[in-house]
């Protein structure tokens, strides 16, 4: 059986908004701001390494 997703995709698309989960941090552009994030916090890397097992 074959399912058509492309309803749920556009209702996705068009009603999703941004997650703002790291407000206030300080600088938030370019790229050394952008590698080093995932080493940031705690909960970062204990993604990465649950991730990497």
């Amino acid at each position: 059986m074959k399912r058509n997703y492309l309803p749920v995709l556009v209702f996705a698309t068009l009603f999703s908004s941004n997650a703002w989960a790291h407000t206030g941090l300080g600088a938030t552009t370019g790229f050394m701001t952008g590698f080093a994030h995932p080493f940031s916090w705690l909960d970062h890397v204990l993604a990465m390494c649950a991730v990497g097992l």
